[in-house]
């Protein structure tokens, strides 16, 4: 897929749309995404004394599940759904009804939250802009506006990356961050999920993996999810 890169907008939605205004081709189309933030409550029985007492009776020790699970879906791609375990776990692609398997187990896993980020996309040329915002909360005090730039000609990302950044640099307000700067633990699947090469130098092609780990970074950055 082509390549995005994810900022955290130092400023409003509005002030990113006045700044692209004469530039844009064609109409401006709504555009939003959704993340559902689930804890996991562990049943009688299965605290922290739970997995000595299955191995002292011969059952083994069981795997510990995973402590949060965050679906992430977007408006424009009504046929996927991604799925993150905890805050570094690999990023999934799943079945876009997900949601309705995670109401069947709400017994174990509890949705907390629902982070809704609501905007526009509109084409510039080679590249488009989607710019949304997610409003104030009691965990975030301010509104958090985020913008993604894609660059339609290049699937890698470490060929295009100066030119996404110069465009950045055109259309966003100063001081607006990459998601790529709160990723600091490359070590993590999901961090590994983010590089642009190999442990071997080749390029990764951009996947919807990455793209996905960038609007969480930035989303947990502001305390927003």
């Amino acid at each position: 897929m082509p390549v995005s890169r994810v900022y955290l907008v130092e400023g409003t939605e509005e002030e990113v749309l006045e700044r692209v205004k004469a530039h844009s081709i064609g109409d401006k189309v709504a555009w939003s995404a959704i993340c559902q933030a689930y804890r996991y409550n562990a049943p009688r029985g299965t605290g922290a004394g739970a997995p000595a007492a299955a191995a002292a009776a011969g059952l083994g020790t069981p795997a510990a599940p995973a402590q949060t699970v965050t679906l992430v879906s977007f408006s424009d791609s009504p046929n996927q759904k991604f799925a993150q375990t905890g805050e570094d776990g690999e990023i999934l692609q799943c079945h876009p009804q997900i949601d309705r398997v995670m109401d069947l187990i709400k017994g174990r896993y509890r949705l907390m939250r629902t982070v809704k980020l609501s905007g526009v996309k509109l084409g510039l040329g080679d590249f488009e802009l989607k710019v949304g915002t997610v409003p104030a909360s009691q965990r975030s005090e301010s509104a958090v506006t985020i913008a993604e730039l894609k660059y339609h000609p290049s699937v890698y990302e470490d060929m295009c990356g100066a030119v996404l950044q110069s465009f950045a640099d055109a259309v966003l307000p100063p001081n607006s961050t990459p998601a790529t700067e709160f990723l600091k633990d490359a070590g993590t699947q999901g961090g590994a999920a983010a590089a642009a090469t190999t442990d071997d130098g080749d390029p990764v092609e951009f996947d919807d993996r990455q793209l996905v780990l960038q609007y969480l970074a930035v989303l947990r950055e502001k305390k927003a999810l």
